[in-house]
């Protein structure tokens, strides 16, 4: 099980729970993304520093709050841009500093619309 806090990171697709996530749809049409592998926490963005761009995503205990919110959005060539439902709503991101290696962080940044911010 992960603890509250664990990093969210991009690692090479091999099928076990911990790269496995259900998407439950709330009333007011956003989700939460909760682990298969920790199934009570939720991908959550760090609120220390939720305003800046390179805002920590972060497994912690499933709690409904608006850090643990997200917006899909279908994108024309098949992928879907993910939104935090948090102010100032940035988009869920792959460091490109490091994109192409196994531990790649994943974090929140301001819309750029490059293939780092689009997922499948």
């Amino acid at each position: 099980m992960a603890n509250n806090g664990t990093k969210v990171q991009l690692w090479q697709c091999n099928g076990s729970a911990q790269q496995m996530w259900k998407l439950t749809v709330y009333s007011n049409g956003t989700m939460k993304i909760q682990s298969q592998h920790s199934p009570f926490r939720c991908l959550d963005a760090d609120l220390n520093t939720i305003a800046n761009n390179g805002t920590k995503v972060q497994l912690w205990d499933c709690n409904n709050s608006t850090q643990q919110q997200w917006d899909l959005f279908s994108l024309p060539n098949g992928n879907t841009s993910i939104e935090s439902n948090h102010p100032p709503y940035n988009y869920l991101d792959a460091d490109l500093n490091t994109i192409n290696r196994n531990g790649t962080k994943v974090q929140l940044w301001g819309p750029v619309g490059g293939t780092n911010q689009q997922w499948y």
